[in-house]
């Protein structure tokens, strides 16, 4: 066995690498540096055969780049998830080789990539993120609504509170990680006051205005972003009902779009590759296992960014 498929063996006790050994099939989406994809809360990384960003990983690779899929801390805040990233990116630096890594994040994980890129910019080629949170979203406003309620308030809460946590230790448990769950200060960061007080503390590619573009590079960090607006996209996928009532809390605000958790606006940062695309909030890593839009293949979406990197040297 190789130094580096001992490196790759050890790595996997904390990453989850993928298929290192498959031959590569083009060159496509060889970036210079290492793409670290990191999920977003509320679910896992990868447990047994199934993948939290379904086939996208694999396509990457299979197209000459080098990706690895950190395990995080399902419920906990950026900063906290942001820290468990951190030491996973020095891990990947040290297996690699690599000055630096692209990072991507949805949703939460977005907010955890970005973390990491301000206070180790010297680590991060590029900051690509999907579905980002970075302005919160309505539904974390009407949850902190909900629990300011007098008498039931504070019950709702702590039944939420519980919930979150639990499901997110079970997933550490069948990921084979032993994290600390907080969903109640995640609870305060998914609303737009949270966010804003995030934003104020890691203002990086943050846009000046509601609906614009931020800074497309920042302390040598190139920021990317893209989400979609199509909430109903697949009649068998049973998380397309569920998204269809949560949109419901997006009318009335910005333009009323939304992938279904998150508002169109509020996903940007830096520079938008597009922010309509034919997707809900789970389309945008290809879930449920590839139930989506039939013209709209969020696989491809990936393998295109991942070329783009390439491109722009990274």
């Amino acid at each position: 066995m190789t130094i580096y498929s001992c490196a790759l063996l050890l790595a996997a006790l904390t990453l989850s690498v993928v298929n290192p050994a498959k031959a590569e099939e083009s060159e496509y989406a060889k970036t210079r540096y290492p793409i670290v994809i990191a999920p977003s809360g509320g679910v896992f990384t990868k447990i047994g055969p199934i993948y939290s960003f379904h086939r996208i990983p694999q396509d990457l690779q299979k197209h000459g780049a080098t990706v690895f899929l950190p395990k995080l801390a399902s419920i906990n805040t950026p900063e906290v998830r942001g820290e468990q990233l951190l030491a996973q990116v020095d891990e990947v630096l040290a297996i690699t080789g690599a000055e630096k890594v692209n990072l991507v994040g949805h949703s939460l994980g977005a907010l955890t990539v970005r973390y990491v890129a301000a206070v180790a910019p010297e680590k991060v080629a590029s900051v690509s993120t999907i579905g980002s949170l970075t302005l919160g979203s309505p539904l974390g406003d009407w949850a902190q609504e909900v629990f300011a309620l007098p008498v039931i308030g504070t019950p709702i809460q702590k039944i939420a509170e519980a919930i979150g946590n639990t499901m997110g230790y079970v997933f550490g448990y069948l990921e084979g990680t032993q994290y600390e769950q907080d969903a109640q200060n995640l609870f305060i960061t998914l609303s737009s006051a949270g966010a804003s007080n995030y934003n104020a503390r890691f203002p990086q590619a943050v846009p000046d205005t509601r609906c614009g573009e931020g800074a497309y590079e920042v302390n040598g960090v190139r920021y990317y972003s893209w989400s979609g607006t199509k909430v109903f996209t697949n009649v068998f996928d049973p998380f397309d009902y569920l998204v269809s009532v949560t949109a419901l809390v997006f009318q009335g605000v910005d333009d009323g779009k939304s992938d279904g958790l998150v508002g169109r606006c509020s996903s940007h940062l830096g520079k938008v590759i597009r922010d309509d695309y034919r997707m809900n909030h789970f389309d945008e890593v290809n879930q449920i296992l590839g139930l989506r839009d039939p013209y709209t293949n969020p696989v491809s979406i990936y393998r295109q960014h991942a070329n783009r990197l390439k491109l722009e040297g990274l």
